[in-house]
């Protein structure tokens, strides 16, 4: 009996742990699976596109980065040679470039180009829906297509489709012994346009896609409105030479060893005669309209001048931080305060531990030598594993309090243990009650790179992950800016940070007008008018009408109540000739205003053609680039196809009409031979809404009609399949 006790016993506890191994899987499982539907990894792979599953990682073989400052943006061009190299593909396989991407999120792309054997093919652009259509259909006749898109996926919960704000490139076709070239052009704001020292940051994250060591990295700066002498800040001593030409041609080339080595890119160029306020004009002949670009920089506005003084919190968990290590946190935070902080500007810094430790007792001026002793006193040996997260805020107010108040923290941190809800407010009402009612600001740089699902927060119907809810809410409380590396780069954040911590404006406005005219379709890069920092300029794109000099009025608002204003005139000859590029960024700003309405087919229509017509990517168009003689290639791009495969497909035909539509639309298919026949009507989201026929039809011309008494008005695309190939997708416009 004692023995059966045991037998039944072994079996329960055995049934236990295989269970919890299952739970445990299942767990891992969903969580992997779940980490995958909202937020898939960037990629390069090369794929052989007669078996889609049998790809390599890809690599790039050479890449050039090609900067021009277009005045209040900065156009960035990236020019790619990607192979196969290191695949095990055989000579006669016809490969696919899948290139999955990150870019700042501020920034647009505007431009596209492929190189077929001689030629460089400029793409259209069209709606998304059509230009995949093409692709898919012309990869399958074995000829030369690239797309570029927003990439999305469709949610598992919802199954609606999500736009990340990652890019998908794809090249077709690639040979083992011939890489394909391509660009893809971008342009983000130009923050320090105008300041005596400028930066811009290149997406070092691409050049970690290749899977092989790019063999060349090269860098073009061409200067424009002052700036001058580019330095390579992770580098000083990379050498820039100067080539001569007309303007507009001149530049300045570098080339970078080990590229893909660095954890960052920054591109610094000095101004000898920054001036406070930059405007600019561009006119498009082609519809007559007027656009503008105009920033002023506060504090050199209104006659302010306040020394920063910066307190660096470290809390710096290298096992949570994939991008950087220890060391590289280091090297590029002594970059940064070397070039963005001056002399007369102050900063210490408090190491996170049992028992917190600062680099000094008292505040260092930012002189080159004192910045050099202070990073030598310690090393990356001197942070811990472990986060004291609640202890290092709390030392770090207490030091700026013990300084009449004076500073502001900045919390490099990387840890992720507090971000549950009632544990993150309870830490936030206690450093409020510490501060006493005085205002310490607090800017938070997170480099914690949400690698595990487990990480994440559901609070307020919304995720966060690691110490997001406590970040966020921590520095909207104190007057601080929040940004993680799921929106910038570490350098990026630094130098936002940089702007930001010598003191604000509650609040700001700017009203302009002209002599003989006036502005209109007005976009600040800063959202709102609530606060402004001193040293952050204030940039604003719009249309206007009408002739004269610029007239513009300014106020402001200091915490303390004190008033200040200005009222001048812009002399046209301080007015800069600008480019498309402004008409584009005001394109930009016009189409985030419309995606932030419901987006109805009205909206969506309005979305597509500004996207098109100002050559701005947007989540419902793409760029396509086709082989010459293929196709639109005028670079204006088709803003529909009426066949999209019209030119492909010469066995089977077919037509719709009437278009626009009313009531009742018909189809009418030319089969040569008896096919199984699917025909479906998707809206501009890509989402199915109906299924118009599916069944057999016999050869010879097939009628088909469908009611449309159920569909609301808009505009849509009908896809037609015959025989398993996509014989047609046109756009139809449903009248009520």
């Amino acid at each position: 009996m004692k023995t059966e006790f045991t037998l039944l016993k072994k079996i329960k506890e055995a049934r236990l742990l295989l269970i919890s191994i299952l739970l445990l899987l299942a767990s891992f499982l969903i969580s992997k699976n779940a980490k995958a539907q909202w937020e898939e990894t960037p990629y390069l792979r090369i794929g052989a596109v007669q078996n889609s599953w049998y790809t390599y990682p890809g690599s790039i073989d050479t890449v050039v980065f090609e900067i021009k400052p277009m005045g209040l943006y900065t156009e960035i061009g990236m020019i790619f040679d990607f192979s196969s190299r290191g695949t095990s593909f055989s000579q006669y396989d016809s490969l696919e470039v899948q290139m999955l991407f990150d870019l700042p999120f501020d920034a647009e792309i505007t431009d596209m180009w492929l190189w077929i054997a001689d030629s460089i093919v400029h793409a259209g652009m069209y709606d998304r829906w059509t230009a995949s259509q093409i692709y898919e259909e012309i990869v399958a006749r074995r000829t030369d297509p690239a797309i570029l898109y927003r990439y999305a996926y469709n949610s598992w919960s919802t199954n609606d489709v999500t736009y990340s704000d990652k890019y998908m490139f794809r090249i077709f076709p690639m040979l083992t012994t011939l890489p394909r070239k391509s660009k893809i052009t971008f342009m983000v704001p130009t923050a320090d346009l105008y300041k005596s020292s400028s930066s811009v940051s290149l997406p070092i994250n691409i050049l970690k896609l290749s899977h092989l060591p790019i063999l060349s990295t090269k860098i073009k700066y061409y200067p424009a409105f002052g700036s001058q002498n580019p330095v390579l800040l992770e580098n000083t001593a990379t050498p820039f030479t100067y080539h001569a030409g007309n303007p507009g041609e001149e530049y300045y080339e570098a080339t970078i060893p080990e590229s893909s080595s660095f954890n960052s890119l920054t591109i610094s160029t000095s101004t000898p005669q920054p001036e406070n306020i930059f405007a600019g004009i561009f006119e498009d002949n082609s519809d007559n309209s007027k656009y503008y670009e105009l920033q002023i920089i506060p504090n050199q506005l209104f006659g302010i001048s306040k020394s920063k003084k910066a307190l660096f919190l470290l809390d710096f968990v290298d096992a949570n931080c994939n991008g950087y290590t220890s060391e590289q946190m280091l090297q590029e935070l002594k970059l940064k305060i070397r070039n963005y902080l001056q002399p007369t500007d102050s900063f210490n810094i408090l190491i996170s531990g049992m028992i917190t430790q600062f680099v000094s007792n008292e505040w260092v001026s930012c002189d080159s030598a004192n910045i050099e002793d202070v990073f030598a006193s310690f090393s990356a040996s001197s942070l811990n594993n472990y986060s004291s997260l609640p202890t290092l805020l709390m030392d770090g107010i207490n030091y700026i309090k013990e300084r009449n108040n004076e500073g502001a923290i900045i919390l490099v941190a990387s840890s992720n243990s507090n971000g549950a809800y009632e544990q993150a407010n309870d830490l936030i009402n206690d450093y409020l009650a510490l501060m006493d009612s005085v205002e310490i600001p607090i800017h938070i740089v997170d480099l914690d790179d949400f690698d595990t699902y487990n990480e994440s927060q559901y609070i307020g119907n919304q995720y966060y992950y690691g110490n997001e809810y406590l970040y966020t809410n921590l520095s909207m409380q104190t007057v601080g800016e929040y940004m993680s590396l799921k929106e910038y780069s570490f350098s990026n954040m630094l130098i936002n940070v940089f702007n930001k911590i010598s003191g604000y404006f509650t609040s700001f406005d700017m009203y302009v007008t002209l002599e003989s005219g006036y502005t209109f379709s007005n976009y600040n890069f800063q959202s709102g008018s609530a606060m402004l920092y001193y040293d952050q300029p204030f940039q604003r794109v719009g249309k206007f009408t009408g002739s004269g000099r610029f007239h513009v009025f300014a106020s402001a608002q200091l915490p303390s109540g004190e008033f200040y204003y200005a009222d001048f005139f812009i002399e046209n000859n301080n007015v800069n000739l600008l480019t498309g590029a402004t008409r584009a960024g005001w394109a930009a700003h016009l189409i985030d205003e419309l995606f932030a309405m419901n987006q109805n087919n009205s909206v969506i229509s309005q979305i597509i053609n500004t996207s098109i017509q100002k050559r701005v990517l947007s989540n419902y168009t793409a760029f396509l680039a086709l082989e010459p003689g293929v196709g639109n290639l005028n670079g204006d791009g088709d803003p529909y196809v009426t066949s999209a495969t019209e030119q492909f497909s010469t066995e089977i035909t077919a037509s719709i009409f009437p278009n626009p539509v009313t009531d009742v639309l018909k189809i009418s298919i030319n089969l040569p031979e008896a096919a199984d026949v699917l025909i479906e009507l998707y809206d501009l989201l890509g989402k199915r809404i109906a299924v118009v026929f599916k069944g057999k039809k016999e050869r010879d011309t097939q009628e088909i009609s469908f009611n449309l008494q159920n569909v609301p008005a808009g505009t849509y695309f009908c896809k037609i399949i015959a025989g398993q190939k996509t014989i047609s997708t046109e756009k139809i416009i449903v009248i009520k």
